[in-house]
C-alpha cells in the first residue's frame, strides 16, 4: 500500500509543477484572492488523492466540492 500512495503523492508533486490552467481567472475581470484554512493532514492527502485521480489541480477540486455544497 505504501507504495502506491508514493507514487500518487510523487504524481501530485510533479503536476503541482505544471503551469496552473485556471479558467475561472481567464475569464473572470475579479481579483483572485488566498483563503487559508487549517485542515488535519490525513484530509489533505485524501484531497490530493482524489485531485491526481481526477487529474485535476487540487484548487479545483475544492472549489468544485464548496461550488457544489453550496448550491445544493
Amino acid at each position: 500500500m505504501n507504495g502506491k500512495f508514493t507514487d500518487v503523492m510523487k504524481a501530485a508533486k510533479e503536476e503541482k509543477k505544471k503551469p496552473a490552467k485556471d479558467e475561472r481567472q481567464k475569464e473572470s475581470s475579479e481579483n483572485i484572492v488566498n483563503v487559508c484554512i487549517k485542515v488535519p493532514l490525513s484530509l489533505r492527502k485524501r484531497w490530493t488523492i482524489e485531485a491526481t485521480t481526477r487529474e485535476v489541480s487540487l484548487k479545483e477540486l475544492i472549489i468544485e466540492a464548496v461550488e457544489e455544497y453550496l448550491i445544493e
